[in-house]
């Protein structure tokens, strides 16, 4: 019953504008040098302190060598995440984050928005003209910290050997990023893919895009910002 009370207690709050989803708590972020920061805790986020703005990304933030990340021209990406609990609807989530964007129309649950259905975390970035990706020279340079990221011992690896470093790279990532977000049951960790559902790119004017997708019990919420 508690967690009932506040999850309505948190959409009531994003409704009336006490709190607002740009402070979602952030689990990734990028800045214009293409410097890749993530939370220090992850997923694990106190979300309502977040949601209060009394948390402290500065402090919290830690740069990570393990990815790397491009886009065009000076930009700024992040990635926040919220447990779908909060809401009543995914289409309360949408309309709730269009407030970001006051001077636009308010998103309208009854419009169409192009939505797919099932994708892959890189895909989905790309669709933000955003890609993250193994840092395969750090690992290549840190053997030690890429078997503990696999995992696994590595017997006989050959750095020549492109589709090994290729499979590797793709495995690294795919731990990477469910550090970073936590893990889903539609995830194919044989083809080393998270897996993303209903990606909808909401709003998009040449500067800024807002889009959401949902993976597992969470909601994403993605932001680009490019001049």
């Amino acid at each position: 019953m508690a967690a009932e009370m506040q999850a309505s207690d948190v959409q009531l709050k994003l409704e009336n504008g006490t709190y607002s989803l740009m402070k979602t708590p952030l689990v990734l972020a990028v800045d214009h040098s293409n410097q890749v920061h993530l939370h220090k805790d992850g997923p694990n986020q106190d979300v309502i302190k977040c949601l209060q703005g009394l948390d402290d990304w500065s402090r919290d933030k830690v740069p990570t060598q393990k990815l790397k990340a491009s886009s065009f021209g000076d930009y700024e990406f992040s990635l926040g995440i919220i447990h779908s609990r909060h809401f009543e609807s995914r289409e309360k989530l949408d309309s709730l984050y269009s407030q970001e964007w006051q001077y636009s129309e308010p998103f309208d649950p009854n419009k169409k928005v192009e939505t797919v259905e099932k994708i892959t975390f890189q895909k989905a970035l790309e669709l933000l003209t955003v890609t993250i990706s193994c840092n395969m020279d750090y690992y290549l340079a840190n053997y030690e910290e890429m078997e503990k990221d696999l995992g696994r011992k590595l017997v006989n690896f050959d750095r020549d050997d492109e589709k090994l470093v290729k499979g590797l790279e793709q495995e690294l990532f795919y731990n990477q990023v469910v550090k970073i977000i936590g893990g889903s049951v539609d995830d194919d960790r044989a083809t080393s893919s998270v897996m993303l559902k209903n990606f909808r790119n909401l709003f998009y004017d040449g500067n800024d895009t807002f889009a959401t997708a949902e993976h597992g019990e969470h909601y994403l919420i993605f932001h680009h910002l490019t001049s």
